[in-house]
């Protein structure tokens, strides 16, 4: 994808095989959406946000910086720069960002669950800690 090339690509997927049922491209336990990205965007930056909170929770729960109970978004990529605008970009819409390593497998994100796995439970210790820190009014 040439308009793609050199930029910043912010990977917010959730691959939800309960809705979109099971496909054999994302189901590997060892590869995260976002490695499919980059290898489909070689030439650009791919930096995983945005992907563990519902679109309702996106509209609606954005705070200001400092306020009670502001949700966090969690934050996994490779390049400090990126990282580091993808957060300014998290705090201005409202979310505290939380840098979560390396590369999204740092907080497993986007993993099909066995077909057996509850779905009423946290897919990630991420969600736990996000979560956390909602209901505890922690701040950055």
């Amino acid at each position: 994808m040439e308009a793609l090339r050199g930029k910043l690509v912010i990977d917010a997927m959730n691959y939800w095989w309960e809705v979109e049922g099971i496909r054999e491209d994302l189901t590997d336990p060892l590869t995260s959406s976002s490695e499919i990205v980059q290898a489909y965007l070689p030439e650009s930056r791919v930096v995983k946000a945005f992907n563990h909170m519902g679109y309702h929770d996106l509209e609606d729960g954005a705070l200001p910086v400092g306020a009670q109970g502001r949700k966090a978004i969690a934050i996994a990529g490779e390049d400090p720069d990126d990282l580091a605008a993808v957060a300014r970009l998290v705090n201005a819409v409202g979310f505290d960002p939380v840098m979560t390593g390396p590369s999204p497998k740092a907080y497993g994100s986007n993993r099909a669950p066995s077909r057996s796995a509850p779905t009423s439970a946290p897919r990630n210790c991420v969600q736990c800690f996000c979560a956390s820190r909602s209901r505890s009014g922690a701040g950055p």
